[in-house]
């Protein structure tokens, strides 16, 4: 190779790695930044003891009355129990895989 091919390459990677380190430093925000932006936790106040809300808690529970599910969502938790066996169970699935109607993951 010719020595000034071998010149321009070694002054091109440097000046691109020069480039990214200085792009990296100015676009990335320092540990202390990161944790300024956090917010805090104001203690409050409350009115109940521990024993008074995980009452109302079990009692949300057996009411059926505390939410499941994603965030924000509005649907109540309820037990049900099945009336089939554990047998039937495993029939209807071995059945609907035979059938291909099984439905594998989140579709629906």
């Amino acid at each position: 190779m010719n020595a000034s091919f071998i010149t321009t390459s070694l002054i091109a990677v440097a000046a691109a790695v020069g480039s990214v380190n200085s792009l990296a430093q100015e676009g990335s925000p320092s540990a202390a930044e990161l944790q300024a932006r956090q917010p805090v936790a104001q203690a409050t106040g409350s009115s109940l003891t521990r024993a008074q809300v995980v009452a109302e808690m079990q009692q949300a529970r057996a009411r059926g009355a505390l939410l499941t599910g994603e965030v924000g969502s509005d649907v109540p938790a309820f037990v049900t129990r099945s009336t089939l066996s554990r047998e039937e169970v495993r029939a209807e699935a071995v059945k609907a895989l035979h059938n291909g109607t099984l439905v594998l993951g989140e579709a629906s």
